[in-house]
């Protein structure tokens, strides 16, 4: 596998209060999990991060086995990004395996990150070591960040969810750089920062904007 050298430096989520927590953006080389609870933000952060990369004319591939390209196109307008970006690659299909993805990625070195959603509909409990370990490796051997959505148990629906809550046996845990939870509640939002090999975790108060189906900062 060619290793990916135009790609040496972070790439910014458009959240500078994330950027600054793991260090100025997604690191090259990093496998990152976005993981919540159905219905509370993980396709949405993970399409508003993606798009703000292509944005930024750094080209982009986000797989999904969950929408189709219009309706992930839909909530880029939705979300005030750019929907018809050339630089934001979209493939979906539901029979998609970590080896399709990285056949697609790994003889090319056009891509500055990769995106998919979601873990539980790529993988199966016989397979999912495997393609973590599998798209861990496409991190490190092309040097970008890949970027993967899963769901949490559905044990904690009704409290702030923890490192715990990712099951698996603790393999995501265990594989990450970086493991983001949205947790969305009546009395506000934040972006938790589970584990953190660029810095320190914590937590971020942030914004859901309902109508734009999207996170924005909290304003210092």
């Amino acid at each position: 596998m060619m290793q990916n050298k135009i790609n040496s430096k972070k790439l910014e989520t458009g959240i500078s209060q994330l950027d600054d927590m793991i260090g100025g953006g997604l690191s090259p080389g990093s496998f990152i999990t976005i993981a919540s609870t159905p219905g509370t933000g993980k396709t949405s952060l993970a399409i508003q991060i993606a798009s703000h990369i292509a944005d930024c004319d750094r080209e982009v591939a986000f797989h999904s086995m969950e929408n189709n390209e219009n309706e992930i196109r839909n909530r880029i307008k939705i979300q005030g990004g750019n929907s018809t970006n050339s630089k934001f690659f979209c493939e979906c299909r539901l029979k998609t395996t970590a080896d399709d993805i990285c056949k697609t990625v790994m003889n090319s070195n056009r891509f500055y990150a990769v995106f998919i959603d979601y873990l539980q509909l790529l993988s199966n409990n016989y397979s999912i070591v495997n393609d973590i370990s599998i798209l861990k490796s496409l991190a490190i051997d092309k040097n970008i960040p890949v970027v993967i959505a899963s769901q949490l148990d559905h044990n904690c629906m009704n409290r702030r969810p923890t490192l715990n809550d990712l099951g698996y046996s603790g393999i995501l845990e265990k594989e990450a750089d970086v493991i983001i939870i949205p947790y969305r509640t009546h009395e506000g939002s934040e972006l938790i920062v589970a584990k953190n090999s660029f810095g320190k975790a914590g937590s971020i108060p942030v914004i859901w904007n309902k109508e734009k189906m999207k996170f924005e900062g909290c304003k210092s």
